[in-house]
């Protein structure tokens, strides 16, 4: 399973990078919106990284391999981790530096997607967690598919929601 979420990893970071470019491609339509970044907004590059993790946690369900114990806590675990640390990580480094750098973006959008599925391969080895910790899993990574399919159309007066002035497109 090592392995096969290194795979998963540069399979994220090709998608996540190609998704921030659909939107427009696509005219702005509002069902590829749902997964593709919409503005340039933190919470839009969170989805970078979401909806191509999500679509891998679907690819392994869907191939016919044995699946590890713990592997909706692992997945679960993968696709919290991802945006929770691009958001933090965006966060500190820019109030250290007064401002944000494409190359400190796009070697924190790498690093977050190989925490995170590190950490899912760390769940797969981990003592059973059992049938409970496996429920809870599937709980969050539905509400979590929920906020990332609806909070890009819910207009929120938070900064992780507005795009920085000189990218309003």
């Amino acid at each position: 399973m090592a392995r096969l979420e290194f795979y998963g990893a540069i399979f994220i970071v090709v998608l996540g990078s190609l998704l921030h470019f659909t939107y427009e491609a696509a005219g702005q339509a509002w069902w590829v919106g749902i997964i593709s970044a919409t503005n340039e907004s933190v919470w839009e590059h969170l989805k970078l990284a979401f909806w191509p993790g999500a679509i891998w946690t679907l690819l392994l369900r869907l191939m016919p391999i044995r699946r590890p114990k713990n592997f909706w806590s692992g997945r679960a675990a993968s696709l919290a981790l991802m945006p929770l640390a691009i958001a933090l990580g965006f966060y500190g480094y820019t109030a250290l530096l007064g401002g944000h750098s494409l190359i400190l973006d796009l070697a924190l959008f790498v690093a977050a997607i190989a925490c995170g599925q590190a950490v899912a391969v760390g769940f797969y080895t981990a003592p059973n967690l059992g049938r409970g910790s496996e429920a809870a899993a599937l709980v969050l990574i539905l509400i979590m598919l929920a906020a990332f399919s609806a909070l890009s159309f819910i207009e929120i007066d938070v900064p992780l929601f507005q795009p920085p002035a000189e990218h309003t497109r």
